[in-house]
């Protein structure tokens, strides 16, 4: 057998026949050198009689009763028994294109130095580092950051070299991210054409967008789980010997900090209590990030809406203070904040929203807001008017959703 899927099928018979129609179409009479290993509740023999009668275009067909095993434990027995060159793990209403796993399993049989292989990962939008701008061949981990698989759905793997990896049951249910991490770090290569697509099953609605989080949210385990159980383990094993993080590591940790940053403060009623305890965790999990990838100097980060105001966040959550300022420099007509020796923004780029105009008593009042990016405590606002510069005469303070400060300022004019 050329290619080994594992297929999850959830709660939805319906929903994971769509996904075995759509491996039974792969092209080039792949799907005859599939190997497909179903997993579910199997207790009734008719469930399985509606796989049976859709899996006879397959080179083989077995199951696995979930029962009460561990998505580790379920990923371990199906790379105990993928007997194949290459194996990958599909869910319940995941589809690809037609010639996906084709295309990616040839590029491993060329290259016996190759263990993984992917395309474009959709789910909600496409995937942050998938990104479709790149040429088709092998990313080398050690020069591009923002391009990897974080997860084993939809990513092709070498089986024996699978095999020599075992899934971590204390990851819980990100399991497969800290393995696919871990190996990923360890073989520093794989191959991705961003030509070929990979549709993820759909959980539902995105939290981040979500007007309301589920009622665990209340918990701080919520938000620091994948920290706890995933990101921060792997920061002890998968250093180098320069003491360091890979890169493309670095910039994973800090999307997903910024994520429970984005999610933790849509949390109307999160206790005050626990705010602590995320905290603190959030600062352990940046210590092995370095300043240049939360700043984004490498720009991977921006293409998902990471503003200035965000990384001032992070860099307070990682130096330990929550009203971060970054340093001040400057030229004749210009002023720059700055991370140690990134510039992080200037003066040129600080778009005002106006709120309200109107004339009272003889003044033009100006409401409106900026991010403040600067020092309260170190600049100064003026509004210019006629061509003249006029000092701020009142001022407010206001926080946005992501907590970044933003400064509210009111200005009068003669």
């Amino acid at each position: 057998m050329k290619l080994s899927v594992l297929l999850i099928t959830g709660s939805s018979d319906r929903v994971a026949l769509d996904t075995v129609q759509n491996l039974a179409g792969q092209s080039g009479e792949l799907a005859a050198e599939i190997f497909l290993i179903i997993a579910g509740d199997f207790q009734e023999e008719n469930r399985k009689k509606l796989y049976l009668e859709r899996a006879a275009v397959f080179g083989m067909t077995a199951f696995i009763n979930i029962g009460g095993k561990s998505e580790a434990e379920l990923l371990n027995t199906f790379i105990k028994y993928a007997n194949a060159d290459f194996c990958t793990v599909m869910r319940a209403g995941g589809k690809t294109d037609p010639s996906y796993f084709g295309r990616l399993t040839a590029p491993l049989e060329k290259d016996e130095t190759l263990n993984i292989a992917c395309g474009r990962r959709v789910k909600s939008g496409i995937d942050l580092f998938t990104p479709n701008d790149i040429p088709a061949g092998v990313v080398d981990l050690t020069k591009q950051y923002g391009c990897f698989p974080a997860t084993f759905e939809g990513t092709i793997v070498r089986t024996s070299f699978a095999a020599e990896h075992r899934f971590d049951s204390e990851a819980g249910k990100f399991a497969e991210q800290k393995w696919m991490l871990s190996v990923l770090s360890e073989c520093g290569k794989f191959y991705y054409d961003s030509r070929l697509s990979v549709w993820q099953e759909n959980s539902g609605t995105d939290p981040a967008e979500a007007e309301e989080l589920p009622e665990e949210a209340c918990d701080a385990a919520y938000f620091t789980e994948i920290c706890e159980k995933c990101l921060l383990p792997l920061a002890d094993n998968c250093k180098g010997k320069d003491g360091r993080l890979p890169l493309f590591m670095q910039h994973y940790y800090t999307h997903k900090v910024y994520e429970i940053t984005e999610l933790g403060f849509l949390a109307k009623d999160f206790p005050e209590e626990e705010r602590a305890a995320v905290i603190d965790t959030l600062n352990r999990t940046l210590k092995s990030v370095e300043d240049k990838v939360i700043c984004d100097v490498y720009g991977v980060l921006d293409k998902n809406g990471y503003f200035t105001e965000d990384k001032l966040l992070l860099l307070g959550i990682k130096h330990g203070h929550e009203n971060f300022s970054p340093d001040i420099s400057y030229s004749s007509n210009m002023l720059y904040a700055v991370q140690k020796d990134i510039v992080l923004s200037d003066s040129t780029k600080l778009p005002v929203t106006i709120d309200m105009l109107n004339v009272y008593k003889g003044s033009l009042e100006i409401d409106g807001s900026f991010d403040s990016v600067f020092s309260e405590r170190r600049t100064k606002m003026c509004a210019e008017y006629g061509g003249s510069a006029k000092n701020a005469l009142s001022s407010d303070f206001s926080y946005s959703s992501r907590a970044a400060s933003t400064s509210s300022k009111r200005f009068s004019a003669d």
